[in-house]
């Protein structure tokens, strides 16, 4: 279940202060979508910048991604939303002047997002963003992430979709309707006076980046805030370099390069390698998306190590057995060599990452041996994604690693 997450050892960088966009909420992705001709969402997101924000900007899409590739719509969204802070008040946000934005077929609001000015909302304050979506002609797809009745980031998300327009608004006032099933939502939510954020990271993996199986709380989550930096998780679960619509996410980089992302952090490709995917194939398909990441505009990538995988969630475990090869301990595992090639990069050129997080030594119990460690609480959950305790315990490594090496 998708709840509040409590980052530890959040600390904050002590760097001339500057002005800049950069994302101040966690927000979810799309995983699919469905023809729908309208959508109603009152969402809560929690201020993560670090500060009071008086100013935000929303980025919407019309199209979604999966594990697979990123596929558009031939439809027109459009879209009216509002801030509401504190519960009640509400404050319409606006591009050019209206109320309205309107996103072609496949695309996104990154040159003009819908903005709001004149508010008042501190660090760690829940507030809710009031979206309405219309979807006109072509296939009338419309994305949807953000699931009606589960709790996230302090609240309760509340959706409602139909195959009819019901003719309501209720972006500034009234009882938000709802019914069973996903709404539409923001894709990213920022704020562009975030002092002291040099920095900020689009995190692109799979589902160990996503958090699953640990309540969504995110090693690069966890991570970047505790260096005092802020996010835009582009992961998707089941992920792998393979698809090639993952080495060149064209539709991500633009949306993480708008919302203000500066840099990248990667945790493939454990699916690559449970799929059989010879390590040469791997090889080709991570150079390509470096230099696809590198290209769009981003300045460093931090790429982690690949962790292992057991039988079970039993800690240390017993290492997979399929693919044959692949996770047995040892520096002979394809695993292994994965890793060992990704330590051997030339770091910082133009198809290269700039900094390598070890984090597969943070979870095994040395390193190639293929088995977790096993502390009072299993770092763990199902032989293949880290517990919170796993979870905790690589981003607070990562956090390390960031400050370190001068991010």
């Amino acid at each position: 279940m998708l709840g509040f997450i409590k980052f530890p050892n959040r600390r904050r960088r002590q760097t001339n202060q500057v002005r800049r966009l950069a994302p101040m909420a966690r927000v979810l992705h799309p995983s699919g979508g469905a023809a729908l001709a309208v959508s109603h969402s009152r969402i809560p997101f929690t201020n993560i910048s670090g500060r009071t924000c008086t100013e935000l900007q929303t980025f919407y899409a019309n199209w979604t991604y999966s594990a697979v590739l990123e596929s558009g719509s031939t439809s027109t969204a459009t879209v009216r939303a509002a801030i509401e802070y504190p519960s009640g008040t509400f404050t319409a946000l606006t591009t050019d002047g209206t109320t309205r934005d309107t996103i072609i077929a496949g695309g996104q609001n990154v040159s003009a997002p819908l903005r709001a000015t004149g508010l008042n909302i501190p660090n760690g304050a829940v507030f809710w963003i009031r979206t309405r979506c219309l979807v006109t002609g072509g296939d009338g797809f419309m994305a949807r992430n953000y699931q009606n009745g589960v709790a996230f980031e302090g609240g309760t998300i509340q959706g409602f979709t139909s195959v009819t327009n019901d003719g309501n608004d209720f972006t500034v006032g009234g009882t938000q309707t709802t019914n069973a099933g996903a709404a539409y939502g923001p894709m990213a939510v920022c704020s562009n006076e975030i002092e002291n954020k040099v920095r900020s990271f689009a995190l692109f993996g799979d589902s160990i980046m996503r958090g699953n199986f640990s309540n969504f709380i995110s090693f690069g989550e966890v991570g970047t805030v505790g260096a005092g930096y802020t996010y835009l998780n582009l992961s998707f679960s089941g992920a792998k370099f393979v698809d090639g619509g993952n080495q060149n996410p064209a539709r991500r980089i633009a949306l993480a390069r708008a919302a203000g992302c500066t840099d990248v952090i990667m945790n493939y490709p454990i699916n690559d390698i449970s799929s059989g995917t010879t390590n040469a194939t791997i090889q080709t398909a991570m150079t390509n998306l470096w230099t696809n990441l590198k290209s769009g505009g981003f300045s460093r990538i931090v790429q982690a190590t690949c962790t292992h995988r057991t039988i079970d969630g039993t800690s240390p475990g017993t290492p997979m057995t399929t693919p044959a090869g692949a996770y047995t301990g040892g520096t002979s595992s394809f695993r292994s060599l994965m890793n060992t090639w990704i330590r051997g990069r030339t770091l910082g050129t133009s198809s290269t990452p700039d900094t390598i997080f070890e984090m597969a030594d943070t979870l095994e119990t040395a390193r190639d041996s293929g088995l977790w460690l096993n502390p009072t609480v299993n770092v763990q959950s199902d032989g293949l994604h880290p517990s919170v305790t796993g979870s905790t315990t690589s981003g607070n490594a990562l956090t390390a690693r960031l400050l370190a090496t001068g991010y």
